[in-house]
């Protein structure tokens, strides 16, 4: 396939349930003191509990593969596919090939309500020419080797990205997060980092904001995650979600350095997602529930090759 196949649709990868928080929008400052006067507004228990039967295909677009910067290696085939949409504008930032793992900016076209890719329409407008960062002397990544873009998140002109070391195999990495201090200029744009996401690897992917009405009860504006790549002892063993607030530490500061986190979900390898009305843990052994190794029991809840790609809390909801 010549282009990147992205596909919109209103549906999440797990849903962050907020009535169970104490388990182990683009270009909005939303602060936890606008939330205490939501919070006390509404009716937190009266709120209904989305349902799977709720969700709705929207449609779907395609993105070019082809040329989109001046490195060898500035097209869009071949990108991991991480991306954030700037509904100010109607655009795009995405990162390029694998092999590169550049900024930049593209177009956003009208969704496709068909299901078959070739009717969608195809992004192929750079809005900004993609940037190669890593490597270069803007490199404030702080990663030695094997970087990866794991989220994007533009909030206040500002561009936050998170990133990992794809083959930490010692699990010993802490640094997660850089950000362009002008996300309409990135070719000429400061770059502050490297920040240290409480949570590592469990923390540092994809970003999304906490409805108003949860900020307070949760303790912050946004929730991270992650639960995919190389190395599964550094990972989180199911969906991922630390709450943060990035106007606190980030987006004001002129250095990088550690951001604070609270655990709402997260799942170590020595505490794995299962089915314990199947599973017992001691019993049957990680590798075992986790490969599907026990005989006459089916684990389709969580196995190794499984992933959390994003999630969010679903507004006006518990």
């Amino acid at each position: 396939m010549n282009a990147l196949t992205a596909y919109i649709m209103i549906l999440a990868t797990f849903f962050l349930s907020a009535c169970n928080s104490n388990t182990s929008s683009n270009d909005t400052n939303m602060s936890s003191s606008s939330a205490n006067s939501s919070e006390g507004s509404i009716n937190m228990t009266a709120l209904p509990r989305w349902q799977w039967n709720q969700i709705e295909y929207a449609g779907g677009f395609r993105v070019m593969g082809g040329k989109v910067g001046e490195g060898d290696n500035s097209i869009l085939a071949y990108s991991p596919g991480v991306f954030t949409i700037d509904e100010t504008k109607n655009t795009l930032f995405m990162e390029t090939h694998d092999y590169e793992q550049g900024f930049g900016e593209i177009n956003l076209p009208e969704l496709t309500l068909s299901e078959d890719i070739h009717d969608f329409i195809q992004a192929d407008t750079v809005i900004q020419p993609f940037q190669d960062i890593y490597g270069t002397d803007r490199d404030v990544t702080g990663i030695g080797g094997y970087f990866r873009v794991t989220g994007l998140y533009k909030i206040n002109n500002q561009l936050i990205v998170n990133y990992m070391n794809w083959y930490d195999a010692p699990g010993t990495e802490t640094d997660t997060t850089m950000i362009f201090k002008d996300a309409s200029n990135l070719k000429e744009s400061a770059l502050i980092g490297p920040f240290q996401l409480e949570g590592k690897a469990h923390a540092g992917g994809w970003i999304s904001p906490i409805p108003n009405e949860w900020q307070a009860k949760l303790g912050g504006t946004h929730i991270s995650g992650l639960s995919q790549g190389s190395i599964i002892s550094r990972l989180s063993v199911g969906p991922s979600a630390f709450v943060w607030t990035p106007t606190n530490e980030l987006l004001n500061a002129s250095v990088g350095g550690p951001l604070q986190t609270i655990t709402a979900l997260d799942y170590s390898l020595a505490h794995i997602l299962h089915d314990t009305s199947i599973y017992d843990q001691q019993v049957d052994g990680t590798d075992n529930i986790l490969y599907n190794r026990v005989e006459g029991k089916k684990n389709d809840l969580w196995t190794v090759v499984s992933s959390a790609a994003y999630g969010f809390i679903i507004p006006g909801t518990s």
